[in-house]
């Protein structure tokens, strides 16, 4: 191994001799950011166990890890699928060094055809590796040391995305003038006259058809004023999208909160108009709609520049999760010589505005079947998934749906990784039906484990984390439902919610109905790819000893391991050359759906009236009333 701590990262250069032990005892005494750069014949990150034991061990250390591959695509597919950034040479990675893209990681939608290669990364330039060599030839040789850290997994920080997804923004109107009381104007006197005595038969009969008449007059301007409208009224034109705003994981979390995650904000808007000279525009975070008192987070000041403008908003110190409590944007037009402490109460400052749907939508009867509920909106399903469920809540597992889904199977993956070196080596066969305990707990869930193994097995696991199985043991009536049942009934309802009061133009409804499928499809995969470990553990958990040591047992595992990783990491269809996505594109499609697109403001209602109260520093709290 060669090392080259030159300037602000740490180069390491892997040779083909080199081992994982040696690799993470470099890494475990960085303080800066590492550039691994596999050799062509390396035998290192073969595995995608191993890119996920690497990925433990950055979250541990907190440090940044990027690759430098210069051939292999299924090396830059494993690195990228584990949120690695890759590069072809150093050239690529010091282009985007000056364009700060490694900093934060952008993931981007892919096109029909596009290789999984090109995700993830800068644009970058296809040149030969001439730098790599220049470096390597002056890199330091490092002894080999022997022993490794043991990473334990949290979570995956979340890429940023930047493509529009489900949610489109709804039009809080602006207020029309309050017209002053207009008194009546006083009606002139008529002195009352006396009535004539000769009133006669004739004058009853003609007021009677005067009456008639009258009437008749007005039953038919009636018919005009609410006859329909035309059938060919063409209706109004949809808002135009302006840009897009993004809820983002810090990755700063544990096992204990929710906090770490959609803590972060990304901003990008294009095709603004210029603030009038003397004004800004200020960025904002708003509560909920039917909330008693109305939440704003000021999220900065928006430069504008050649009509765009881009703001990132990294939190605050405790990484509070922003997606629990707001779920409206907003953009003011204020004074630029002093910073505003909340967004003004003026509607005529508002210019550009969106939001989560929030409207309540009838669930079909078969999806209802699941948690049993019928009537809910786009932002409660996604907060579900994204920020805290009752199911997780009762159970002590803070955070959403998504977060647990992915780092339960990321756990049955490191479970199964580590029975193959234990077999090989050690011979421990204790550990090794341990492991498998454990991987059917997490599968099962505690409360179905004990079906899939011996009558009076010991079962000395009280993990809160494996309380909810991933697949289901007992039908569609298992208490508590399973992961997959309870991310695929909450994805379903966002899909039939559709995110958005604005209707959606056709190309979009098409594109939203073929990300259905195609996650659909992966949630398919991975129900499949688990059932295939349980199995395997199934086998394995009543052999004795003996059995145990046979050369069919490490096959088993083997297929375990295959099967763990595909369910995590996605798998090539070697049939068809295409990718069958796992957990891992799984997490970050949903974490996608939290975005909200942005139009430009309109006028409407009476403005709300913001009352400043006395609360934590950070966020501003105002009494609401009226309607936004």
């Amino acid at each position: 191994m060669k090392r080259n701590d030159a300037r602000d990262f740490c180069i390491l250069y892997l040779e083909p001799g080199d081992d994982r032990d040696g690799l993470f005892c470099a890494i475990a005494g960085q303080h800066k950011p590492v550039v691994l750069m596999l050799a062509e014949e390396s035998r290192q990150f073969q595995r995608s166990e191993e890119f996920v034991a690497l990925k433990n061990l950055k979250r541990q250390l907190n440090v940044a890890i990027f690759f430098v591959i210069a051939s292999g695509e299924r090396l830059t597919q494993l690195a990228e699928r584990n949120g690695f950034p890759v590069y072809k040479s150093m050239d690529a990675f010091s282009d985007a060094l000056m364009m700060e893209y490694p900093a934060r990681q952008r993931f981007l939608p892919r096109a029909a055809g596009e290789p999984t290669s090109a995700l993830y990364h800068a644009p970058r330039k296809t040149v030969p590796l001439t730098p790599l060599e220049e470096i390597v030839a002056h890199m330091e040789t490092m002894p080999l040391p022997t022993v490794s850290p043991s990473p334990q997994p949290i979570r995956l920080s979340t890429p940023r995305p930047i493509a529009s997804q489900v949610t489109q923004p709804t039009m809080s109107a602006m207020p029309q003038p309050t017209a002053s009381t207009i008194l009546p104007a006083p009606q002139p006197t008529v002195p009352t006259l006396p009535p004539k005595r000769g009133y006669n038969r004739l004058s009853a009969v003609l007021i009677v058809l005067m009456i008639l008449a009258l009437s008749g007059a007005g039953l038919g301007s009636l018919l005009v004023l609410f006859h329909p409208p035309p059938v060919n009224m063409q209706p109004a034109a949809a808002p135009v999208i302006v840009g897009h705003v993004y809820f983002l994981n810090s990755g700063q979390i544990n096992e204990n909160t929710n906090q770490g995650m959609d803590d972060e904000v990304q901003v990008d808007l294009s095709t603004l108009a210029n603030p009038t000279p003397g004004k800004s525009y200020y960025a904002w975070l708003l509560g909920d709609k039917n909330q008693g008192e109305m939440t704003a987070v000021f999220l900065g000041m928006l430069a504008v520049k050649n009509g765009e403008a881009h703001l990132f908003y990294a939190g605050d110190q405790s990484h509070t999760n922003l997606l629990a409590f707001t779920s409206r944007f907003l953009v003011t037009e204020e004074d630029s010589s002093v910073t505003p402490v909340a967004p003004s109460p003026d509607y005529g400052t508002w210019r550009y505005y969106g939001e989560l749907l929030q409207t309540p939508i009838q669930t079909s009867d078969s999806m209802s079947a699941v948690g049993g509920m019928t009537r809910f909106s786009f932002l409660d399903h996604l907060r579900y998934l994204l920020v805290s469920d009752p199911m997780l809540d009762q159970n002590e597992l803070p955070g959403g749906l998504n977060n647990w889904f992915s780092h339960n199977v990321e756990k049955v993956l490191e479970l199964t990784s580590s029975m193959r070196e234990s077999w090989q080596e050690s011979k421990d066969m204790s550990f090794i039906r341990s492991q498998t305990v454990q991987t059917l707990a997490y599968l099962d869930g505690l409360s179905y484990v004990s079906q899939d193994l011996l009558p009076n097995s010991p079962l000395n696991i009280n993990d809160r984390l494996a309380r909810i199985g991933l697949i289901e043991m007992n039908g569609p009536n298992q208490d508590p439902p399973c992961y997959l049942d309870s991310v695929v009934f909450h994805l379903s309802a966002l899909i039939q919610a559709g995110g958005s009061l604005l209707p959606l133009p056709a190309n979009k409804t098409k594109t939203l109905r073929k990300d259905g499928t195609e996650i659909i499809a992966a949630l398919n995969n991975v129900r499949y790819w688990l059932g295939q470990v349980r199995k395997d553990a199934q086998q394995i958990v009543k052999m004795t000893d003996e059995q145990l040591l046979q050369s069919s047992t490490f096959a088993l595992i083997n297929s375990m391991i295959e099967n763990a990783s595909n369910a995590y990491a996605g798998h090539i269809d070697p049939t068809r050359g295409e990718m069958r996505e796992g957990v891992n594109w799984i997490h970050d499609y949903i974490q996608t759906l939290a975005a909200l697109d942005v139009t430009a403001y309109r006028v409407g209602h009476s403005p709300v009236q913001m009352i400043p109260d006395t609360r934590p520093s950070g966020v501003a709290w105002y009494k609401y009333e009226g309607k936004s």
